[in-house]
């Protein structure tokens, strides 16, 4: 399996504003600080999204779908990418959804330190990889299967 450090450092040594968010999301990981971590994620993903498709405009739940109509990600990303579009709103917005998340078994609060850190762990190594397939063409990417 490719580790998440060695992805986001793949992904600073294309861009550099990615990059920077990538390592920044894991060094805050890395220090317990999975609020900041979770924070630089999403906005590393959106941007990533939005500069793929060539726009500025719209919000996260309009990128996801563009870029699912128009080929950017797969039904599986597109999958993951809702299902942290989710878990986003009602860490940021708790006031106007649920307070809780759910694996469909479990509630998690979103107050919760455990909570954010389950939720980065989840997220962060399918994200990075999405932002590095869709920022770095793969026959320039230097990580390879094998290592998976």
């Amino acid at each position: 399996m490719i580790r998440r450090e060695d992805l986001a450092n793949e992904i600073a040594a294309y861009d550099k504003v990615k990059g920077e968010l990538a390592l920044q999301a894991e060094e805050c990981a890395r220090q317990g600080m999975y609020m900041a971590a979770l924070a630089c994620l999403f906005i590393l993903v959106e941007l990533t999204l939005k500069e793929g498709l060539n726009q500025i405009s719209g919000n996260f739940a309009m990128a996801i779908r563009e870029a699912r109509k128009t080929d950017l990600i797969s039904k599986e990303e597109f999958k993951l990418l809702e299902e942290l579009r989710l878990f986003r709103n009602g860490l940021f917005h708790e006031n106007h959804y649920s307070r809780f998340a759910t694996d469909g078994k479990l509630l998690y609060q979103y107050s919760e330190d455990d909570t954010k850190e389950l939720a980065y762990h989840q997220f962060a190594g399918p994200c990075l990889r999405l932002v590095l397939d869709i920022t770095m063409p793969k026959k320039q990417q230097k990580l390879t299967e094998n290592k998976e």
